[in-house]
């Protein structure tokens, strides 16, 4: 199942499934504020009430999308241009019985016009390139990339399927580069910080003094692609679970024809972003599809 989204005047949001009109709803609905009873809570305080109002957003009563979800379908793809849309925080839609992520793949995509056919894997190796990158720069908050490098290799090795694991070390752009150049690798892990510099979305690398080095998502994007099917942003995580900039950072990478990046639209607990990461990889080492190895992981 496709789902269109497209903002319309008056906040006014137009649901598309399968290319046909499903039925409006408004975005302010959507958005949470404590002053105003009839909006929902922040998805943080209570996800299953904050789900409920989405998937009536998305799913309303008697709608051509609720009806293609009721009959079955093998995944949600949702689709949509408008910065506004972007930021909800869809995955959270809740039927009266689960998240809906948790009971059929449910991913982001671009249009069918931007649309890349499924990449082919045949024949390459299951290899990580990963990039830790903490800068020496009072302006950047200094994170324990040490430890989070540590548990990605204890994953790893937990894993019995064939899956090898290369550090991109110093975590330079021009390293990464001629890492990429001389492997075809599956993934691309990023440990880290994203943000914004100077109007643009940016991988927070490091210089070779060990400075900080904004690399802009276009530019990363032109030195992987071609050479990775799946880039995979980890923002390490602090005590509190708060935003993150990787859900944008996701989906720019994907306009610049990356065929799947996976961001955070939140930061989560340590543990919990461990047994993510097991799970996933395990899935992907298997030979399992990004989609379907995020289901499981999600699970």
């Amino acid at each position: 199942m496709d789902l269109t989204l497209t903002l319309r005047p008056n906040n006014q949001v137009s649901v598309n499934c399968n290319n046909q009109f499903s039925h409006s709803f408004e975005l302010l609905s959507l958005i949470p504020d404590a002053n105003i009873t009839d909006r929902p809570p922040h998805p943080l305080e209570d996800p299953v009430a904050y789900g409920q109002a989405v998937y009536r957003a998305l799913f309303r009563e008697g709608s051509l999308a609720r009806q293609a979800l009721e009959i079955g379908t093998d995944r949600v793809k949702l689709i949509t241009e408008d910065e506004a849309l972007q930021a909800i925080p869809w995955e959270y839609a809740h039927t009266s019985r689960d998240f809906v992520v948790l009971e059929l793949p449910f991913v982001r995509g671009v249009s069918l016009t931007e649309q890349l056919p499924p990449p082919s894997l045949e024949g390459i190796p299951a290899r990580i390139v990963a990039i830790p990158s903490n800068p020496l720069d009072e302006s950047v908050l200094p994170l324990n990339i040490a430890e989070e490098w540590q548990r990605l290799k204890e994953i790893v090795n937990e894993i019995p399927q064939s899956l090898s694991l290369i550090r991109t070390n110093p975590p330079t752009l021009d390293s990464l580069r001629k890492r990429v150049a001389r492997d075809q690798f599956q993934i691309v892990h990023f440990m880290g910080h994203g943000g914004q510099f100077e109007g643009k979305t940016v991988l927070l690398f490091e210089t070779e003094s060990g400075g900080v080095d904004p690399v802009s998502a276009k530019d990363f994007s032109l030195t992987v692609q071609d050479h990775v099917y799946l880039v995979l942003l980890n923002a390490c995580v602090s005590a509190t679970p708060g935003e993150t900039e990787f859900d944008n950072l996701a989906a720019l990478l994907v306009k610049r024809k990356i065929p799947y990046a996976l961001g955070m639209r939140f930061s989560i607990p340590d543990a919990d972003a461990l047994a993510f990461s097991r799970a996933f990889y395990t899935e992907i080492a298997a030979g399992t599809p990004v989609e379907i190895a995020l289901y499981h992981a999600r699970r």
